[in-house]
């Protein structure tokens, strides 16, 4: 249990990161594909 919540800590802010700057650059399809996937990637867990 204490390692998946570690790993989210780590995750989730480097995921918001990436969408940012992707978002940043006009990517917003890509950062929204990317932010789905990490999404649903972090529910499997």
């Amino acid at each position: 249990m204490s390692f998946i919540t570690i790993k989210q800590n780590f995750i989730v802010p480097g995921v918001i990161m990436i969408v940012l700057v992707l978002w940043f650059f006009k990517a917003r399809g890509l950062a929204f594909i990317i932010a789905t996937a990490a999404f649903v990637g972090l529910n499997d867990f």
